[in-house]
């Protein structure tokens, strides 16, 4: 129904936030910033800030764990204390993360959405650097950090443009979330959307309306903008700020023609989460699980054995080509004072080029080929201690993160690096993460049953995960004999960007990251890029997209 609506940006629609297709780009990898998602690989490199969780531990002989036990469930969830009572603002429904508290029912001639999400652009700017270098060209304007980059990149002269913004807030209201919005950028329908609208509102310092303007695509893919007289605004539209919402009462937007093409009705805010003094409170961050779906996430599977070796088993589903690929971690574990006690033996290669955003490989060669400096393998001594309790066949086990702990300069400063916590938040006097899983018995040995996973026996590439990426995407590929491989990244005109390999490499499953730099080391533009991959007789070309 919805075809590829890449023009909607290169049209600069007169939003009230002005928004284009790089802002929102923009906006996405400020997302990935500012709201981290967590998962058990991330507390594993937290694991010495791991105590005890709150389940009343059962002694039992270690034979209790002998076996194999199969994740059922998983919760990582972030707490915080703070030394005075306060509300602020649900920020995931601030990001169009979560539908926010209320609705506006936009009514149209032969329909009616129900725009249940928020996405206000304030609350997801970290108030860093501003895109404010910008050039243009036959395909419009884009924006940079800074004068070098924006000459890197354009051949057309740079300028700066501070966007002439006005005093005030803006915030824009829609019938899909933050990501359904993402993927509609690239020509994926919205689920369960017959009407994609987005309505924008700007107000003054004063939190007077000042204009409203929306967006709605028809069956056809067409783009229809329209927006509101200033005449109707005082009845139309009032923003409460006590509330943090937005009311709007028989609104009308107009075409070109000012014929009315959308009614707009109905009360809408983001909600608040209240914190009380001295008392942890669960802050609400962004849940891959319900975001994506249950099936999304990797099967899980922990083996004890009876001499204190164990592994730890991922199995997850390529989602396109439907091939199962398997992940393993060796650990050592034992039960002391009521507690499971789990050290992983291997270590991790660590990158430190980037000491604000390491990277962490499984193998020495694949880290060296990736980073521009010597990696260093992780520290494995590091002993996981977690409470653990038996409920018949089920195993539950958890652990707290003191992410601030070691923190000089306090917790204010280290949270905004570390964890999702609303800035507007305050005297912050402790913070933490607490894991838990519950698995189940299964007395079947998964790691031989999926030992074929890893042995293809057939030459394949997969496409690159995630994609579209920013800053770093992995290039997965299968081999079904040794031999000299070469991974190469080019761009749309065939000039050769990097050669990301070119080596003998075992047959297998195989995978190699690029950080969007050229042979030189430099950052490139953004855009679609292909990647090759040669085996001996087989060669495959798949696409990218790379986003700033």
């Amino acid at each position: 129904m919805i075809k590829a609506l890449i023009v909607l940006f290169s049209l600069s629609l007169s939003f009230a936030s002005d928004f284009s297709a790089d802002k929102w780009k923009q906006l996405f990898e400020q997302f990935q910033k500012n709201y981290p998602t967590f998962s058990i690989q991330d507390i594993k490199q937290m694991q010495s800030m791991i105590q005890s969780g709150d389940y009343d531990a059962s002694a039992r002989d270690m034979e209790e764990f002998y076996g194999e036990w199969f994740r059922e469930d998983e919760t990582i969830e972030i707490y915080v204390t703070v030394d005075s009572d306060q509300s602020v603002p649900n920020m995931l429904a601030l990001t169009a993360m979560v539908e926010a508290e209320g609705v506006i029912t936009a009514t149209g001639s032969d329909f009616e959405e129900e725009l249940t999400y928020m996405l206000d652009e304030e609350a997801i700017d970290d108030g860093g650097d501003e895109y404010n270098w910008a050039c243009d060209d036959v395909y419009g304007t884009s924006w940079y950090e800074s004068e070098d980059e924006c000459n890197m990149y354009c051949e057309s002269d740079c300028y700066f443009d501070d966007g002439d913004e006005e005093d005030g807030a803006s915030a824009n209201i829609m019938n899909m979330s933050f990501f359904e919005f993402f993927m509609l950028l690239f020509g994926m329908e919205p689920e369960g959307v017959d009407v994609p609208v987005i309505v924008g509102f700007f107000m003054d310092e004063d939190y007077d309306v000042q204009y409203v303007e929306g967006v709605m695509f028809s069956d056809e893919g067409e783009m229809l903008g329209f927006e509101a007289d200033s005449v109707d605004l005082a009845a139309g539209a009032a923003f409460d700020s006590d509330e943090n919402t937005i009311t709007f009462t028989s609104l009308e937007l107009k075409d070109s023609l000012r014929v009315t093409q959308l009614t707009l009705d109905g009360t809408i805010g983001p909600g608040t989460v209240d914190f009380e003094a001295g008392v942890p409170t669960l802050v609400p961050y962004f849940d891959e699980e319900e975001m994506f779906g249950e099936e999304e996430i990797e099967d899980v599977y922990m083996v004890f054995n009876d001499d204190s070796s164990g592994m730890e088993i991922y199995i997850e589903e390529d989602e396109y080509s439907g091939e199962m690929y398997t992940d393993t971690a060796d650990y050592a574990w034992w039960v002391d004072n009521d507690m499971l006690l789990i050290n992983f033996l291997d270590g991790e290669w660590v990158c430190n080029e980037n000491p604000d955003d390491p990277s962490y490989w499984g193998d020495e060669d694949e880290c060296n080929d990736y980073c521009d400096i010597d990696c260093e393998v992780e520290d494995p001594s590091d002993t996981i201690s977690f409470s653990y309790e038996f409920d018949e066949d089920t195993l539950h086990i958890a652990g707290n993160v003191y992410v601030c702990e070691d923190e000089t300069d306090g917790y204010q400063e280290c949270l905004e690096d570390e964890l999702p916590i609303p800035p507007e938040l305050r005297d912050i006097g402790d913070a933490y993460i607490t894991f838990g899983r519950a698995m189940v018995f299964t007395g079947d040995n998964v790691s031989i049953a999926n030992a074929n996973a890893l042995m293809p026996n057939q030459f394949k590439v997969y496409d690159a995960y995630p994609n579209p990426f920013n800053p770093v995407t992995t290039l997965r590929y299968q081999l079904p004999e040794a031999n000299l491989v070469s991974v190469t990244i080019y761009d749309m005109v065939g000039r050769e960007v990097k050669t990301l390999l070119n080596q003998q490499q075992t047959a297998g499953l195989h995978g190699i990251q690029w950080n969007g730099t050229n042979n030189l080391g430099n950052t490139v533009s953004a855009g679609i890029y292909l990647y090759q991959v040669q085996s001996g007789p087989f060669n495959q070309i798949n696409k990218m997209i790379l986003l700033k």
